[in-house]
């Protein structure tokens, strides 16, 4: 069986599911530093953020992430799938 969900139900699908998985009012978000070799570029990557409960320590803290296109190559599986979420492994088990 087939099942067609607009974008708008699907949105609102994942919103509801992150409120109810998590402390919604604690949590918080940042755009992870990113160090370039091939171009040099350093700072602020804006085509991903990382969520996180709480105060930031360190990337390895994070409950969940969102990519957005431009963070994939192009002819990746991964770019014709995007934007992404990927929830951590620790609460993905819930």
């Amino acid at each position: 069986m087939k099942y067609i969900i607009s974008e708008n139900k699907l949105d609102a699908f994942i919103t509801d599911y992150i409120n109810k998985m998590f402390d919604v009012d604690d949590i918080n978000s940042t755009h992870p530093y990113e160090y370039n070799d091939e171009t040099g570029y350093e700072g602020d990557d804006f085509t991903r953020v990382q969520f996180y409960i709480g105060d930031y320590i360190d990337e390895d803290e994070a409950c969940f992430r969102w990519y957005d296109c431009d963070y994939f190559d192009e002819g990746t599986s991964a770019k014709d799938k995007c934007p992404m979420v990927m929830v951590d492994s620790d609460y993905a088990k819930h």
